[in-house]
């Protein structure tokens, strides 16, 4: 949750990482082949939750993330960030996890995944 996202993986601990204890299971089952997809990763920036991190952490861990992922886990097809957007304001923390407002206004973190992806429009 506030951990970076090359922060070791622990069986006790909710991190980024702990993907990696689960690919060992899969390796230990005879499960190596199969590939694995995460489809709800990525910080919080609330600024009052104590589970959050700044703004500018959150564009940086999860630019990390993406690269690290890259980088070590050819078995990770899919990273998917949580979450994209909200219909309406949950008016709490859950806000401050999406990539775009209701009116679908880019947040900063929005942007910088278009750069680092090289998806920005024309």
């Amino acid at each position: 949750l506030t951990f970076p996202p090359e922060a070791e993986p622990g069986e006790t601990l909710l991190n980024f990482r702990r993907v990696e204890l689960i690919r060992d299971i899969m390796i230990k089952h005879g499960d190596a082949d199969t590939s694995i997809f995460i489809t709800e990763a990525g910080w919080n920036d609330h600024p009052r939750w104590t589970r959050a991190v700044r703004p500018g952490q959150r564009i940086q861990y999860t630019l990390d993330a993406f690269a690290y992922a890259e980088e070590h886990w050819p078995y990770v097809k899919t990273l998917a960030i949580w979450a994209f957007r909200f219909p309406a304001p949950t008016k709490s923390f859950m806000d401050y996890y999406t990539l775009v407002t209701p009116e679908f206004i880019p947040k900063p973190i929005y942007t910088a995944i278009q750069a680092y992806t090289g998806n920005q429009p024309d």
